[in-house]
């Protein structure tokens, strides 16, 4: 299968319309192969899900980045086609990560039991998948419809944006790109959904910059862009908590055992533990200094672009 990266392929000499025409293709490739491999060899690797959700997302990210050069209609439905391949993936990817996480709970006989039933919901949960690849005509009407955008990418009243060199377009929409980021970080972050829309906003950012990273100064790679992936991933492990503890509740309202709604209800105490003590410290770490480091980085690296 191919290697693809997050990155995205370009020169800053290159025009934006070859540039989105690229990334577009890429992105919605590996959004296509991944659900390919999700509804057909599942059983193979857990990855698999997690790289279709992923690349939806990034397929999506790109739309949005480009959506400008292209009939809105045809970015609106491409975009709903991968919004339904991402939704898909939800339960199985939960089921996944849980049933990894029973399987080390080898010497606890409740665990080993839920293990079996979350199991069974793991084969259901495969159902959406296959479905919207069979409905999708096992990805071909997914890629005649990403086939039809592609060409119209930067066409008729469209051209003028298209032939704008991809290095001075970047340096433009970075601002824009980075604005929605910090507005979302200057709200009590102590209140947990606060924290949960900055983590979409930084995920956001984050695709954005591998798609305009290649039209960007070099430490964009290497000191902004690790920034921002440090943050999401305290966010993001943040996010799993909180998320376990929703599933946890679900399958204890579900539990037709009391010794395993007693361990389920354990597990979602641990998680709501863990969940606070996280966000505590997520809090300590992303103070005033670190947040105008991160806007100081940003500056430098506009300031870089203007000068070239």
């Amino acid at each position: 299968m191919t290697n693809y990266s997050k990155w995205a392929e370009a020169t800053p000499d290159e025009s934006v319309r070859t540039v989105a025409t690229r990334s577009l293709s890429a992105r919605l490739q590996a959004a296509r192969d991944y659900l390919e491999k999700a509804a057909v060899e599942a059983d193979k690797d857990i990855e698999y899900v997690h790289q279709m959700r992923v690349w939806s997302r990034r397929a999506h990210a790109a739309l949005q980045l480009y959506r400008t050069l292209m009939p809105d209609w045809r970015v609106q439905r491409l975009a709903k086609q991968l919004g339904r391949i991402r939704r898909a993936a939800n339960d199985a990817r939960d089921d996944d990560v849980f049933a990894a996480r029973l399987a080390e709970e080898k010497k606890n006989q409740a665990a080993r039991l839920l293990l079996d039933r979350v199991r069974e919901h793991r084969r259901q949960a495969q159902e959406p998948i296959v479905g919207i690849y069979r409905k999708l005509g096992k990805g071909a009407k997914l890629e005649k419809r990403a086939t039809k955008l592609l060409k119209r990418i930067g066409a008729g009243s469209r051209a003028s944006l298209g032939s704008d060199r991809f290095g001075d377009w970047a340096a433009c929409r970075l601002q824009a790109e980075v604005e929605p980021f910090f507005l979302a970080a200057a709200v009590d972050l102590a209140v947990i959904d606060h924290l949960h829309q900055l983590r979409i906003a930084g995920k956001q950012l984050r695709y954005s910059l591998e798609l305009l990273g290649a039209g960007l100064p070099e430490t964009l790679r290497t000191h902004v862009y690790p920034m921002i992936r440090d943050l999401q991933d305290r966010l993001g492990t943040i996010n799993d908590h909180a998320t376990a503890q929703q599933r946890l509740h679900r399958w204890i309202q579900e539990s037709p055992s009391k010794v395993e709604r007693k361990f389920l209800e354990s597990q979602c105490e641990i998680e709501q533990d863990r969940t606070a003590t996280l966000c505590g410290e997520f809090l300590e770490w992303w103070n005033d200094h670190r947040e105008a480091e991160l806007r100081c980085a940003f500056q430098d690296l506009l300031d870089a672009c203007r000068a070239a």
